[in-house]
C-alpha cells in the first residue's frame, strides 16, 4: 500500500491505473472479456481424479505400442507413484487373459521382466 501511495503522490499519470487496480467494485468491465465458451473448455482440461478401468486398459496398451517396459516403469509412465495399485495389475492381468499383452519372460519374480504387446 505504501508503494500505491507513493504512485498516487508522484503523478497523476499513474492515478487511473491505480484506480483499476484497486477499484473491485467493478467486475462488469472484467467479465466482458470472459468468454463462457472458454471457461468450459479450461474446465473440460481437468484431469478427473479416478480412471476407468477401460481408459487404464487403453493407456498401457498404447504405451506398449511405443516401447515394452516393465509393469512398474509402465505405472511411473502413467502419472502414478509407489506401487502398482489392485486396479492397475488386474488391467494387466485381464489384458494377459485377453491375449492382447504378455511376459518376455515366464518368471513373473523377474524385476526384468518386461510387458510387450502382442
Amino acid at each position: 500500500m505504501i508503494i500505491l501511495e507513493m504512485l498516487k503522490d508522484d503523478s497523476s499519470s499513474f492515478q487511473k491505473e491505480i484506480d483499476l487496480l484497486t477499484n473491485h467494485q467493478d467486475t462488469k468491465t472484467y467479465q466482458a472479456f470472459l468468454n463462457e465458451n472458454s471457461i468450459n473448455d479450461v474446465n473440460s482440461l481437468t484431469v478427473p481424479k479416478r480412471r476407468t478401468k477401460a481408459q487404464i486398459k487403453s493407456l498401457i496398451m498404447d504405451a506398449l505400442s511405443i516401447d515394452s517396459i516393465s509393469t512398474n516403469e509402465l505405472y511411473k509412465r502413467l502419472g502414478y507413484s509407489g506401487n502398482a495399485s489392485k486396479t492397475f495389475r488386474d488391467c494387466i492381468d485381464e489384458l494377459i487373459a485377453e491375449e492382447r499383452i504378455h511376459y518376455a519372460s515366464e518368471s513373473l519374480k523377474d524385476s526384468n521382466n518386461v510387458l510387450i504387446k502382442n
